[in-house]
């Protein structure tokens, strides 16, 4: 089903008015609280009334205070709020139960998973008996930090009343991984002592994760499994005596060399199916079910090309057991031939449904390349033996910005390639093309660096002293020539959102061809063959020139790319170039996947297009209820719909661990999922550059009256960043 997004209605209005920018994140919330266990530990003065330090805190107070004593949760008393109004559910600590009076830096932990954050936002609201942070005569004025950092502002307060704060860009101070939040509560008045308080920091990742479904039966019954291969030993017997050898054992080289698995009917007493993945199906040596210990193996891709987490959701039922239950006791799962721990489970020969097995896989999976998991499935009684199993695998990626540094230098020389023709004329009559690029990039002549600088030339580049002049000979004989850089792009091509090229140069005598002096090729500079526009310059011999601009993604690769210049000698005297070049590449994918669903299992959605403007953006809706009505929202919002803060909690209505995540502007017309839950629309882009890097946040929900008392089940929330083509 196919839609137009000009028909949309508020939310194609909101996109183009201001507050709506303002609300265009699709943020990762992190929610923070005071009170009994909430991991809060601290360190106090030694009486009352005086400041916990007399000097600026140090990176050894707050590590003193995040290795400290547990925070006690401590009844109100006297004047002190009873609650916050903002968080209900927070309340007051002290240093020990009968809130003593102490100037107190309590310290609570909490973790982004995020290698690379574009924003980061903070949120507080407190009460503090008597405020936070030393008053402004004090050595510590703020009263909240982030990692040791002061959060500007975060000053003051009382006890009687919730004081809020908000900071809209806290991102320099977050780390990957765990941070630590720092509360410093100072006490003046000597009678108790004690803060409550409760925290919201927000933060827009640049990647979403990245989420790598397997299953068993990936064909009819009774065929047989073309994703997954297998070998196998004798009956009821391990499949090797002794230990499996981490990574390098032969089993695994004759698992994923050795038949296909079978796709069986469930056995008599066998769970049927797994209740997390219809589609999955038993499979076996072969159609007899032959009972035989053995190894199946999966290849599977990974497109993240850094990980900074992975886990393993893995659901399953098997006839024997997942792994050895006796000696030698071998597991049961590994991942590129390594072993997963703990995955030795009992599956009671078939009987045991929907067994759940999770792990931690960070550091074995391969980014950016094929992996394999094996499953190892041991027979135990020799009477038949099979599996039935569903993987999920959850990539948090790790893609920062990359930059690339290209100068001529007579470090550099021998990697600079060019290839060169006569003076005063253009190196070629016509456009160039893949020949003459070519000629330059496989050239035998390497760019060599002056005897010396020739009088009139600039000395060097304000831009990069470390940048030298190179030549096609040791006496800068003036020819008109073309350049080839090499350089390697780590960055996976399909994480490489925007890349920006500045250069600063001086040439004689220009860069590409000129009108004054024709010639085909007036760009100055190419990158991987493709012209960048308006890079042609003339007569920069005697100052540096500088040029910045961006250029389309797909024009970088992921490994071995060439940036050109072409130096066109136009007086006939000298020829030479110098110049330092940055390429610096965003990795920001378009889509963001915040939020969880919910749901038995929850219903998931893929965007199958990219959201360029003008064109059509599919999506399919996935692992939903069968036959099941379905409707897709979207909004300007993830953060407020209608005045009502979002995540919204549904809870309350009967969707339990159910959440409304995007603001609900605009619904797409009602789709009727098909037997295995699935369906698809598209929605149609206006060609309007006034859309251009506004977010659209999207979410679907199925009906289900098997996901909770409200009959409706719902997927996690996308949002869809709208481009420019690349082309």
């Amino acid at each position: 089903m196919a839609v137009a997004l000009g028909a949309l209605g508020a939310a194609g209005a909101l996109l183009t008015t201001p507050a709506a920018a303002q609300t265009n994140a699709a943020y990762q919330c992190i929610n923070l609280r005071s009170g009994a266990n909430q991991g809060i530990s601290f360190i106090s003065a030694n009486g009352p009334m005086v400041p916990l330090r007399s000097a600026l805190f140090t990176s050894t107070d707050f590590a003193d205070a995040c290795g400290g004593l547990p925070a006690q949760q401590v009844t109100p008393t006297g004047g002190w709020i009873p609650s916050l109004p903002a968080n209900s559910a927070a309340q007051w600590i002290s240093v020990d139960s009968g809130g003593t009076p102490r100037s107190t830096l309590f310290c609570q932990n909490f973790d982004v998973s995020a290698c690379n954050l574009q924003l980061a936002t903070l949120q507080f609201w407190f009460a503090a008996d008597e405020r936070l942070g030393d008053p402004q005569s004090g050595p510590n004025p703020i009263g909240v930090y982030l990692n040791g950092q002061p959060v500007p502002g975060f000053a003051g307060g009382s006890l009687g009343a919730q004081t809020s704060w908000y900071h809209n860009n806290v991102g320099s101070w977050l780390v990957p991984g765990t941070n630590r939040l720092q509360v410093y509560q100072r006490d003046l008045g000597g009678s108790t002592g004690g803060v409550i308080y409760s925290a919201r920091i927000c933060y827009l990742p640049c990647q979403a994760t990245e989420v790598i479904r397997l299953r068993t039966g990936n064909a009819a019954i009774g065929s047989f499994d073309p994703l997954i291969k297998h070998t196998f030993g004798p009956a009821a017997t391990p499949i090797k005596a002794t230990t499996i050898t981490p990574g390098s054992d032969p089993l695994f080289f004759a698992a994923g060399n050795g038949p296909h698995a079978q796709v069986t009917s469930s056995a008599l007493h066998w769970c049927p199916s797994l209740t997390a993945d219809p589609l999955a199906r038993w499979i076996g040596t072969d159609q007899q079910l032959t009972p035989h210990s053995a190894i199946y193996s999966q290849t599977f891709g990974v497109k993240s090309c850094g990980i900074m987490d992975a886990t393993l959701r893995f659901d399953f039922s098997v006839d024997d057991a997942l792994g050895d239950m006796g000696a030698p006791g071998n597991l049961g799962l590994y991942l590129n031939g390594m072993p997963i721990t703990g995955s030795i489970l009992n599956g009671y020969e078939g009987d045991a449904c929907d067994l759940t097995f999770a792990a931690n896989v960070t550091g074995l999976v391969w980014a950016g390349s094929a992996n394999t998991l094996q499953v190892y499935v041991s027979d135990d009684d020799g009477f038949r033996a099979g599996i039935i199993y569903s993987a999920r695998l959850s990539i948090v990626p790790c893609a920062t910005p990359e930059t690339i540094v290209l100068r001529s230098s007579a470090v550099n020389s021998q990697y600079i390639l060019t290839w060169s023709g006569p003076p005063l004329a253009p190196l070629s009559s016509n456009p160039f093309g893949p020949g003459e690029f070519n000629n330059a990039r496989f050239s035998p002549y390497v760019a060599v660096v002056p005897n010396s600088i020739p009088q009139g030339w600039c000395q060097s580049l304000p831009c990069d002293p470390l940048a030298g002049w190179v030549s096609v000979t040791s006496t800068s004989v003036a020819q008109s020539a073309l350049y080839a850089h090499p350089f390697t792009v780590t960055t996976c091509q399909n994480n490489i959102k925007r890349v920006k090229l500045d250069i600063c140069f001086c040439a004689d005598d220009s860069l590409g061809d000129n009108t004054a002096y024709g010639g085909p090729n007036p760009s100055g500079l190419y990158l991987n063959g493709h012209a960048i526009p308006m890079s042609g310059v003339f007569g920069g011999w005697a100052s540096s020139t500088s040029f910045s601009t961006y250029v389309p993604a797909n024009w970088l690769l992921n490994g071995g790319n060439v940036l050109y210049l072409y130096n066109r000698d136009t007086l006939g005297l000298l020829s030479g170039v110098l110049y330092s070049a940055k390429i610096t590449i965003l990795p920001c994918t378009p889509f963001i996947i915040y939020g969880e669903g919910c749901g038995n299992p929850a219903p998931t959605m893929a965007m199958a297009t990219n959201p360029v403007i003008g064109r059509r953006l599919e999506t399919r809706i996935t692992a939903g209820a069968a036959f099941a009505p379905a409707l897709t929202f979207l909004g300007a919002s993830d953060r407020v719909w209608s005045g009502i803060p979002l995540p919204l909690d549904l809870s309350g209505l009967g969707a339990v661990g159910c959440s409304l995540l995007a603001s609900m502007d605009a619904q797409l017309p009602f789709v009727l999922t098909d037997a295995l839950g699935e369906a698809g629309y598209a929605l149609s882009i206006p060609n309007d550059l006034g859309l251009v890097d506004q977010t659209l946040f999207f979410q679907t929900i199925v009906v289900d009256a098997r996901a909770n008392a409200l009959g409706l089940s719902l997927s996690a929330g996308h949002a869809v960043t709208l481009t420019l083509p690349e082309n």
